[in-house]
């Protein structure tokens, strides 16, 4: 770990002062002795030798940052590269090329024409990726979960890419693991909020006065949806906070959340992943999309 600034002009301030032979004036001329020897030895911060320990430890801290930056770099790259952990296969679907064979060295040709190129990037259609050890029908397996872009947001892939994309990570996997590949439509979230909201801002459907936009705070929870980690925790509060931020809203209080997927309602009990959601859920599918229909955002002028 990189040491301060601080930290390294402490240790030179005391190399210097422990060094009784450093003559500072034995580089210099006479006529520069009589001119800069208060300068040069004097104990001020602002002193010419004190501010050269400075730059030196200036210089010093920026190295030790670059090399910091590199064994973290390096770090990671061993950690990205150490086969058939959940990280490496998680990285081994991005590579997945659509409708390409899959050479015996498990390496895809790297394309040279910009046609190629255009070609491959528009065939690697796995957007997100995520790999969770799971038990399927008492046998260890491990469940990959993929979707891909359309048009800035996830989706399912359809039948013919999915068992491509199965077929490749059963090739590119370890001998004796059972992988299944899944793809689906993003798990419902219904919500109800009661937001209370400043009126010179908003009116009493939520819309903005000024005409901009009628749903900032449906925006919101989608851009909210929109940013989070894939397969990863829908933390409500987190949630609650990114609608605080919408300009016009005072204060959102959680009544509801609720989830679904597959033939699960959000009335469903005891199903992970389904039902009321208390305080955190994570996405069957790996993701949320807001359920427009089914939600309710109550707006509540208020008077602070």
């Amino acid at each position: 770990m990189s040491r301060s600034i601080n930290e390294i002009q402490d240790v030179m301030l005391n190399a210097i002062g422990d060094a009784d032979e450093l003559d500072t004036l034995q580089v210099l001329t006479d006529a520069e002795k009589v001119q800069l020897q208060d300068q040069l030895t004097s104990a001020s911060k602002v002193s010419i030798w004190r501010l050269f320990v400075w730059v030196h430890a200036f210089g010093q801290w920026v190295s030790e940052k670059l090399w910091d930056v590199l064994r973290s770099d390096i770090e990671k790259r061993i950690s990205e590269t150490r086969p058939f952990t959940k990280q490496w296969y998680a990285l081994t679907a991005l590579n997945y090329q659509h409708g390409y064979d899959l050479p015996e060295t498990g390496i895809y040709p790297i394309p040279n024409a910009s046609a190629e190129i255009q070609a491959v990037n528009a065939s690697k259609i796995v957007k997100k990726a995520s790999v969770i050890p799971t038990v399927l029908n008492g046998v260890g397996s491990l469940r990959v979960k993929v979707a891909k872009d359309n048009n800035g947001l996830l989706a399912p892939f359809t039948t013919p890419e999915l068992a491509g994309f199965q077929q490749y990570i059963e090739l590119m996997g370890a001998a004796g693991v059972y992988v299944v590949a899944t793809s689906g439509t993003g798990d419902d979230l219904k919500l109800h909020y009661k937001i209370y909201y400043d009126a010179l801002i908003l009116d009493n459907e939520g819309k903005r006065l000024d005409g901009t936009n009628d749903t900032p705070v449906q925006a919101a929870v989608k851009s909210f949806l929109a940013s989070s980690q894939f397969d990863g925790l829908l933390d409500i509060n987190q949630l609650t906070d990114a609608i605080q931020l919408v300009d016009g809203v005072s204060s959102p209080h959680k009544v509801l959340a609720a989830s679904k997927y597959a033939a699960f309602t959000y009335e469903t009990e005891d199903i992970p992943g389904a039902g009321s959601i208390a305080d955190f859920r994570q996405p069957d599918a790996g993701y949320f999309n807001l359920d427009e229909v089914e939600s309710t955002f109550e707006f509540v002028e208020s008077y602070e």
